[in-house]
């Protein structure tokens, strides 16, 4: 619970997100915000999710700021306004696809109310994203870490993995891959040895 104490009122505000913790590429991420008003009177919420490497499905659209003012681009959200009676509380569920394979962050709300100038935030979460594909993919975002099934160490998924697996990882700088050191002569394992000391 997050409790703030501003001109003499206290305004207590909770938001909890909760999802699946696991998905396979191209399907639906469900999201619930919980949000609960703990506070004695009424208040007027503004909630603001910012959504990256996603898809909108429900709402359809995300927010966009288009500011020429600013050097970096602001990110897309969704956002909510409404008004939650005294201990009441409210579900806000949305939909999105999510683009990348890996891990998927979902940042914490940041959630403000009216006459009050403390933000709140809630919980992130992690989602793992995989593609079940049989083929590791790297430009989902699939590598021996994120999706180990799709593509086993020494898979061309843009990570050298240094794993001892009987395959020479073609990701990794010559005399890295412990696998590819083998045809290397004495004398170059003993140079790559110093060169990675320093």
């Amino acid at each position: 619970m997050i409790l703030f104490l501003t001109c003499g009122s206290v305004f207590a505000l909770t938001m909890n997100q909760e999802a699946q913790q696991t998905l396979n590429i191209g399907d639906t991420l469900v999201v619930t915000i919980h949000v609960v008003n703990e506070d004695s009177q009424n208040a007027n919420v503004y909630l603001r999710e910012t959504i990256l490497n996603a898809d909108p499905i429900d709402p359809q659209q995300f927010e966009q700021i288009e500011d020429t003012n600013i050097i970096a681009k602001i990110p897309p959200f969704y956002s909510w306004n409404f008004t939650l009676k005294s201990k009441g509380s409210k579900d806000i569920i949305y939909k999105i696809k999510p683009k990348i394979a890996g891990n998927f962050y979902i940042h914490k709300i940041e959630g403000m109310v009216e006459n009050s100038t403390e933000v709140y935030y809630s919980n992130d979460l992690t989602i793992k994203i995989t593609s079940k594909s049989g083929v590791c993919e790297p430009d989902l975002g699939e590598n021996y870490l994120t999706d180990p099934k799709d593509c086993p160490t020494g898979s061309k998924d843009g990570l050298c993995d240094f794993k001892r697996d009987g395959r020479c990882d073609s990701d990794c700088a010559k005399g890295i891959d412990p696998d590819c050191i083998a045809s290397l002569s004495f004398w170059q394992k003993i140079i790559n040895f110093f060169k990675g000391l320093f």
